[in-house]
């Protein structure tokens, strides 16, 4: 059984490690809250694990995901766990999932908020661990996924590696995955996985006031890299960080494995006390002329 408590404050993100809090008294470690997880409740108190910061959010190993009895007072609290890669010293790029955990009954209930989709970082010998050692261990993942590996324009691409490369497939394809095929080469998909997570702007706070209130955003399947390669929704500002949260492994890589423009300018604003985004609607450009209504002008008053 796991004991963890609730209600502790909500640190940054120097708070991961060893901290002041109540041992569980059967040997855990003690650490404190962690960063925010994705949630609006503070970070779960563990006691039988120690956090690491992965992307700046104290994280934990899933076995340490609260479970088990609970004390009736305990309030809401959030949770992050990450997949712990093999053979990489450094788990602080690990994909992670968020829970929100509550103390129900006398018993831990907990539930997946949000989840990255992406690969473990490089391993000590330079390679991806989702890769493997060689060109067919790195296409495992894609052909699992119905694609294959198809060769980029920049021999040089890394999905792993991002910084000054990106990839233009030398063919055209259905969908490009997020799968890492290896150095020079992406994730083509023909068909796109109907049960891959969907990131929908819905599940954000769209509410708004003003236009102001309102930032870009990109929706779509994670089983198409370049839904994400390009705003097309909108949500309140003040759920960017958790929406960025939820995508923090997506549109950094989808940039470079979509590697193309975005189209014209658009823009966000607040039409019915909802954010909209598009240009030139619902959005229109300061100084643009209003919308034909559809009336002749003709027929709009007296000669």
């Amino acid at each position: 059984m796991l004991l963890a408590a609730c209600g502790g404050r909500e640190g940054g993100a120097g708070s991961a490690g060893p901290a002041s809090g109540a041992s569980n008294g059967s040997g855990g470690s003690t650490v404190a809250s962690g960063a925010s997880t994705g949630t609006s409740a503070p970070a779960c108190q563990i006691t039988s694990a120690q956090s690491t910061l992965v992307w700046d959010v104290a994280c934990y190993p899933q076995s340490a995901l609260p479970t088990g009895a609970c004390s009736g007072g305990s309030a809401s609290c959030s949770f992050c766990s990450f997949v712990e890669c093999a053979d990489v010293p450094d788990q602080s790029h690990s994909p992670r999932t968020f829970y929100s955990c509550a103390c129900d009954g006398g018993q831990w209930s907990c539930a997946v908020v949000n989840q990255d989709v992406g690969v473990c970082p490089l391993s000590a010998n330079g390679a991806s661990d989702d890769a493997g050692s060689d060109a067919s261990d790195a296409a495992a993942g894609c052909l699992a996924a119905g694609g294959e590996c198809a060769p980029c324009t920049d021999p040089q691409f890394d999905l792993a590696n991002l910084e000054g490369t990106s990839c233009m497939l030398s063919r055209p394809c259905t969908a490009i995955g997020f799968q890492n095929c290896g150095l020079g080469a992406a994730c083509c998909l023909n068909v796109c996985d109907p049960n891959a997570r969907v990131i929908r702007a819905s599940n954000y706070d769209q509410t708004c006031a003003v236009d102001t209130d309102c930032t870009a955003i990109s929706e779509g399947s994670t089983c198409n890299a370049c839904n994400f390669a390009c705003p097309n929704a909108a949500i309140n500002v003040n759920a960017l960080p958790q929406y960025s949260s939820a995508t923090a492994s997506l549109n950094p890589a989808a940039g470079d494995l979509c590697a193309s423009s975005c189209g014209p300018a658009m823009r966000t604003c607040c039409r019915g006390g909802t954010c909209q985004w598009g240009s030139p609607t619902p959005c229109p450009f300061p100084g643009a002329q209003p919308v034909d209504s559809g009336v002749d002008s003709r027929d709009a008053g007296p000669e």
